[in-house]
């Protein structure tokens, strides 16, 4: 089976998949509300503390789910990066399909460069946001990676 053609697309955050993580911070938020003011400790300062260290976390929530990415597909691997920042902080890994509905897909990039599960980045993407590309992005997701050479083996045959 042959490797998906190169593709480039911006992926703008659906509006649906923003709605989603700022519901998803703000029930997480009140879970963790509920559990500070529900316990019984004495200090109060304790509770002011994990307020002020909890709400930036679950303010930035939204923003990073709303992050533009250029995403790129050459054949061989994936790279990203912000649409708002430059080429320095460019990322290149795997892509794995975490959802697909037909319409819509749930997709996570890991970094080739860490090894922490927790590293990469979650984009949501919908067949009309991306109708012109989504054949070829389908493609490009599903296409397997051609494994890199090894050490000492002779390079592939050319005409």
């Amino acid at each position: 089976m042959r490797a998906a053609p190169a593709l480039e697309l911006t992926v703008a955050p659906e509006r649906g998949w923003r709605a989603a993580v700022a519901a998803l911070g703000a029930a997480a938020l009140a879970a963790l509300l509920g559990w500070v003011f529900a316990a019984s400790i004495p200090a109060p300062g304790w509770r002011a503390a994990a307020l002020l260290l909890c709400l930036p976390l679950f303010a930035a929530l939204p923003a990073l789910a709303s992050r533009t990415l250029l995403l790129r597909w050459d054949g061989r691997d994936w790279h990203w990066r912000d649409a708002a920042e430059g080429q320095a902080q460019a990322c290149s890994g795997r892509l794995g399909v975490v959802a697909d509905l037909g319409g819509w897909m749930l997709l996570r990039l890991q970094p080739s460069a860490s090894r922490l599960p927790w590293h990469g980045r979650w984009i949501a993407l919908a067949r009309r946001s991306h109708a012109a590309h989504w054949h070829a992005l389908r493609c490009a997701v599903y296409s397997p990676t051609p494994a890199a050479p090894r050490h000492g083996d002779p390079p592939p045959f050319t005409h």
